[in-house]
């Protein structure tokens, strides 16, 4: 488990969250390169700082550094964010930022409750004693800490600030916080889970896993925006992660694990995919593109090969640790069914996007549109042999990766004739959800007909819930009048007043 360095001692889990960041985050600046034209000091100044604090996060070996790495990582992606410093930028920036302080808070409150336990915030010092520590604390702490990362995971209910974040971003920083950042949640759910020895929150994990995964599928069908669409199937893939963990079995932590490897990769791959198609023509929504194959032929192969990894099609590396999850609840067949109906959505939202970017009659405006860069063509195409090759290698994956970070060994056989037929049934049903969604006009092309219901729109029940807040602070202040000053003046005195009389005037 452990790797002796001359710096420091590095565990499985931290170099596997190493490899990833090491192979990933060079594509992201290379694809900047050619990007990013405007304020490039201070863009590339935040990136490296941002990229900075997420390595810190993952090499810190206690857990209040991990909040401040943390912490820091959110400012930076803040500034990211709003680098456009577009009217609509400020809003979805605020949004990111007040969700992950939020999220921050209930992880530091876990903190301060674990170090009044243990003495210390040392990772391996409180692993050693988590066995004696109460059971009724540890899992309050677990609570706390737990949902503090599903607000950096995105998951639901604390995913509102996702979908707006992603559309304002300039696309190297949404493969960024979608590829590397929002890993850091589940990268802390199981750092939690090691250093307290399995701690049990299982069965409601397991339950916002699959609530993630179908309502952010549901919601990615939905979607006319490019980058919103790819934001929602976010949500969705890391309910596969959540799902894993929550299993708590070595096949399911596993497949968690190489979920989230390939969730870097194909997700990082379709934003700077979509990135390339809004650096071409200037247009994220569907109804103004189409028929841009032939004129972005790479751009076109390189989607397509993320599009056939996200949905689970082999051979990509999607397909294997979606097969692995599968393998975890085998013994329960809705679960089964459920990750069946979420690959066919996601396959059928894909169709849908291939379709209405790529293929058809190219708009009149468009005809003129050219292929991206070479730097930003470059990492499309790293990351579409990177899909290939851990798909068709997996073994060797889960052996040389995933193993010295789990300490579980899977010999699994991911190529069988039961695994291909569930292919063949998430490619039927999915083609059948798009033609279905497409005739019915269940599934929007059109920015107008975009609207979703206020029952799935848990953005709506968050803002509700702000005005109520709002109403009632301005009740408040009708009320009281005085300054802040003498109410603060006013505590203290009744604070002394009672600490008197309970010292001083006993009988």
């Amino acid at each position: 488990m452990i790797f002796a360095t001359p710096f420091l001692p590095i565990d499985g889990l931290t170099f596997f969250m190493l490899v990833l960041i090491a192979v990933l985050a060079p594509l992201i600046f290379i694809y900047s390169l050619s990007y990013v034209k405007r304020n490039l000091f201070r863009y590339y100044f935040v990136l490296f700082l941002t990229l900075g604090s997420i390595i810190g996060t993952v090499l810190t070996r206690d857990f209040l550094s991990f909040y401040i790495f943390l912490e820091m990582m959110t400012v930076g992606i803040y500034f990211l964010i709003i680098d456009n410093t577009k009217k609509e930028s400020f809003p979805a920036g605020f949004k990111y930022i007040l969700m992950m302080f939020a999220g921050g808070l209930f992880i530091l409150v876990a903190i301060l409750m674990l170090y009044n336990l243990t003495g210390t915030f040392d990772m391996f010092i409180i692993a050693s004693v988590a066995g004696a520590l109460p059971s009724s604390s540890i899992a309050l702490i677990a609570l706390l800490f737990v949902i503090g990362c599903l607000f950096e995971i995105g998951a639901v209910p604390f995913h509102v600030w996702l979908p707006d974040a992603h559309p304002v971003a300039p696309s190297p920083v949404s493969a960024l916080l979608s590829g590397i950042a929002i890993k850091m949640g589940a990268y802390g759910v199981i750092r939690f889970f090691f250093t307290m020895n399995g701690v049990s929150f299982n069965s409601w994990l397991i339950l916002i896993g699959i609530i993630s995964m179908l309502f952010g599928v549901i919601l990615a069908l939905r979607q006319t925006n490019v980058k919103r669409l790819l934001a929602y199937s976010s949500i969705s893939q890391m309910g596969y992660v959540l799902l894993g963990i929550g299993i708590g079995s070595g096949l399911g932590l596993t497949g968690a694990m190489f979920h989230m490897l390939n969730h870097a990769t194909f997700k990082m791959l379709l934003f700077l995919c979509m990135g390339a198609v809004i650096y071409a023509t200037n247009k994220r929504e569907l109804e103004n593109l189409g028929g841009l194959g032939k004129r972005m032929p790479m751009t076109a192969a390189t989607f397509c090969v993320a599009a056939l990894a996200i949905s689970g099609i082999p051979p990509f590396n999607g397909f294997a640790s979606k097969a692995l999850i599968s393998e975890a609840v085998s013994s329960q067949l809705w679960i089964k069914l459920l990750l069946i109906l979420t690959a066919a959505g996601t396959l059928a939202a894909f169709i849908k996007l291939f379709l209405h970017v790529f293929a058809g009659k190219i708009p009149q405006g468009l005809k003129n549109t050219k292929e991206v860069p070479f730097l930003m063509r470059f990492s499309m195409f790293i990351l579409a042999g990177l899909c290939l090759v851990i798909g068709l290698f997996p073994q060797q994956v889960l052996s040389e990766l995933i193993y010295p970070a789990t300490n579980i060994f899977i010999d699994y056989q991911f190529y069988t004739s039961k695994l291909l037929f569930d292919t063949l049934l998430i490619v039927l049903l999915g083609s059948l959800i798009y033609v279905l969604g497409i005739k019915s006009k269940w599934l929007k092309i059109k920015k107008s007909q975009n609207k979703i219901p206020f029952y799935l729109s848990l953005d709506k029940l968050y803002c509700s819930i702000a005005a109520l807040i709002e109403t009632l602070c301005n009740m408040l202040k009708k009320i009281m009048r005085r300054s802040l000053n003498v109410y603060v003046l006013w505590i203290f005195l009744t604070l002394a007043s009672l600490f008197f009389v309970l010292n001083f005037l006993k009988p």
